[in-house]
């Protein structure tokens, strides 16, 4: 039998502390070495014979150290504690303090009331060449890790409360190591065991995945004749997988005879990562028809046409079109999954179950010990399948899920359809059109591609964000535009603008733009900015994404005023000037500030007057032949060319509108006249986009339009750095979730 015992540091072993070895504990049963000699400190031989309240008036640690080093493992040696690793007694009866010495692992712990805690930490390196699997002790952790065992024993004060000898004895009796379920018959009530090291952590399951679509008109293609049968898609379930590489602790507390606690959290202090499960992404389960079927189709109210989807794509177009859609999916759930991870007042665990051992059937005792080694994908695939309720399966209730706050989020993929009002339905789109996926705002857009201008073959992911904005931006105005004039319905759906922006070293300015943007879309009061301000630091990475959304009732709002008068060319040319003087960077840019200089009440007249030539430039103090002229004839031609646009087209949809009356729209599409009305309007829109010199490195354009229509309450705004990610909306408050770094 095995030699386990307190000596000092001679090596003696301490009478008071002697060890029941007839006790199944951890260490007997794991212990591969003859000998498990751990010798002590003067200042524990010191206290050894007084009782726990008065050996412990603070919680106190003792240093101690394996003399001969000693292995621990199944069938063979897994864990290795050298003499010169780390040994820590603990000791606590003070009720109401932290029992862990530290608070990364979340939830801590206080010492109940009328009990005392003894413990021992012991840390330990693994093995050359462990299995990895529930049949030893490697835990699937990392192999070049270190690993740290730990177990408290509960022991009552008062009346037969034990001498601090006699309860590290007791704790060295029952030590357990939680490695399977059979090792948490060793736990007294209050006993709490843990294992802590870094891995990864398997999480599978299902999440609620919804399809938001964004139908829009291209202004180069005339409008289809059809109704336009689209829906904002129902929820589905989409199956998911992912690896959470982290430093984590697994956590087994005794709550009563029955019952246990298994707890499952990260160091909050360490960085983690999180990686797709498999070659296939975080959607790996579904097959790409199926996945265009169920999340698509899902928009789509057309069961005739739209009855198969992918029809006439070939299989490379259908798995582009399916990886676009994992693409956005993968971006939605790992966004979630950050705020969740990173949130600042994170106090709970990432998983968390109440287990009852003698429940248990093979296949839970199964799931738990699998559990207990960081692969927790049975567990959780099991609240997949149950849904509602916390009862997993018999002898399983969860209390805390990392995936269960995922699903009750949700997730909403944006479908930006560019050109389905062209068509017919939505397979007909699908079929004359490219994909494109955008990694800051994680939209889905599928553009037409029958007019020949094709983002997807830009090689430059610059130029390629900048076509994208633009071509979002160009469908926004045909859209708001038909809308107006009644050329096309889409009762019950808005259409979208989306600007996103990405910056790989963000800077002082860069946040003081975003700050600009958000409050150009009203989404925060000036107390709101000094906020926002105070908790954005420069240097890291950082997204920002704006997106506004206008209903009929906007898209009139644009173009006539509330008598239904149509807005004139002056109307315009005022938003675009306000528009971009709230944009400009006078505190830090010089040549904002000369830009600033033209856009003065009394300087404007004049800059119009003049016109997008040299000679404006005295009017901001410069000659007319400073190159940063051009800044100046570039802004005075964007808005001037912007407002007549808008003028002209406010004159089309006052045109439509007449022609059409009181109509319902179905029942003039047969009418000559009103669809000669529909062709000059498309084709004037296309004129307008084609010479369109609107910049999209900012969203003007974005502004331009919102303040166009009213300013209705449809704005959003995100942004994200590092762990830090910040909302707003018309609707709510600004929301800070996540750590500032």
């Amino acid at each position: 039998m095995p030699d386990i015992s307190l000596t000092d540091s001679m090596d003696k072993t301490i009478s008071a502390a002697t060890i029941d070895l007839s006790h199944p504990s951890s260490l007997l049963r794991y212990l591969q070495s003859e000998v498990l000699h751990l010798a002590v400190l003067p200042d524990f031989l010191d206290r050894k014979d007084k009782i726990l309240s008065q050996a412990a008036t603070r919680p106190l640690q003792f240093t101690a150290s394996a003399k001969h080093g000693f292995q621990l493992g199944v069938t063979q040696p897994s864990i290795t504690v050298s003499p010169s690793g780390k040994a820590v007694i603990s000791v606590n009866a003070n009720p109401g303090t932290a029992l862990f010495d530290r608070d990364a692992f979340a939830p801590s712990y206080e010492v109940p009331s009328k009990t005392a805690y003894a413990g021992l930490q012991l840390e330990g390196n693994f093995d050359v060449g462990v299995a990895g699997s529930v049949s030893d002790l490697s835990f699937d952790f990392d192999q070049s890790s270190s690993i740290t065992l730990q177990f408290f024993k509960a022991f009552p004060l008062g009346e037969g409360e034990p001498t601090l000898g006699r309860a590290i004895s007791d704790t060295l009796t029952h030590y357990t190591i939680p490695a399977t379920v059979s090792d948490f018959d060793s736990l007294g009530v209050g006993d709490i065991a843990t294992i802590e090291g870094e891995g990864s952590l398997q999480i599978s399951g299902s999440v609620e995945v919804s399809a938001s679509p964004n139908p829009l008109a291209s202004a180069v293609l005339p409008l289809s004749l059809g109704e336009f049968k689209l829906q904002a898609g129902a929820a589905i379930d989409i199956s998911i997988g992912f690896t959470l590489s982290c430093s984590y602790q697994v956590r087994i507390r005794r709550l009563d005879s029955d019952s246990v606690e298994l707890t499952i959290t990260r160091n909050k202090d360490l960085a983690y990562e999180l990686k797709a499960s498999g070659s296939g992404g975080f959607t790996a389960e579904l097959q790409n028809q199926e996945l265009i079927s169920t999340l698509i189709g899902s928009i789509s109210k057309d069961s005739s046409t739209d009855a198969n989807l992918f029809a006439g794509l070939s299989e490379s177009e259908t798995a582009a079109l399916a990886s676009a859609i994992r693409g956005g999916i993968d971006h939605h759930l790992k966004a979630s999954l950050d705020v969740l991870l990173s949130a600042d007042n994170q106090s709970d665990a990432a998983f968390q179950y109440e287990i009852r051992p003698a429940l248990l059937d093979n296949n839970a005792v199964s799931a738990i010990n699998h559990a207990l080694h960081g692969d927790l994908r049975s567990l959780t695939e099991m609240e997949s399948q149950v849904h509602a309720g916390r009862k997993l399966a018999p002898g399983i209730t969860v209390s805390r899920s990392l995936l269960a706050k995922t699903r009750d989020r949700g997730l909403k993929l944006n479908f930006n359809l560019l050109g389905i009002l062209n068509f017919a339905s939505l397979s007909d789109l699908l079929r004359h059109s490219e994909v494109l996926t955008d990694e800051v705002s994680g939209d889905i857009t599928i553009k037409e591609t029958v007019s020949g201008n094709i983002i997807s073959t830009l090689s430059d992911p610059l130029e390629r964000h900048e076509a994208l904005r633009k071509a979002i931006y160009d469908s926004v105005v045909a859209t708001t535009t038909y809308r107006a004039g009644r050329a096309v319905s889409l009762a019950g759906l808005n259409c979208e603008q989306v600007h996103f922006a990405f910056s790989r070293k963000t800077s002082d300015q860069t946040i003081a733009q975003y700050i600009r943007w958000f409050a150009a879309l009203n989404l925060l009061t000036h107390d709101k900015q000094l906020k926002l301000k105070d908790q954005l630091q420069p240097g890291g990475t950082s997204t920002c994404v704006l997106r506004t959304s206008y209903a009929e009732k906007d898209c009139d709002a644009m173009f006539l005023d509330a008598s239904g008068k149509v807005y004139a060319r002056a109307h315009y040319l005022e938003i675009g000037r306000q528009a971009m003087r709230a944009l400009l960077d006078v505190e830090s840019s010089p040549n904002d500030r000369y830009r600033m200089k033209v856009f003065d009440d009394v300087v404007w007249p004049q800059a119009l007057s003049l016109g997008p030539v040299p000679t404006i430039g005295p009017l901001a103090g410069l000659s007319a032949n400073d190159p940063k002229v051009e800044l100046l004839i570039g802004d005075v031609f964007v808005i001037s060319q912007w407002a007549t646009a808008m003028a002209d087209a406010a004159l089309q949809v006052q045109s439509m509108r007449v022609s059409i009356g009181g109509a319902d729209l179905h029942a003039v599409l047969s009418n000559p006249d009103f669809n000669k009305k529909r062709d000059d309007l498309q084709k004037k829109l296309a004129g307008m986009i084609k010479t369109s010199k609107v910049r999209f490195a900012e969203p003007w354009g974005m502004v331009s339009l919102y303040w166009s229509a009213g300013s209705p309450g449809t704005a959003y705004g995100k942004i994200t750095e590092g762990a830090l990610s910040l909302t707003a909306s018309s609707n709510s408050d600004l929301e800070m979730l996540g750590t500032p770094r």
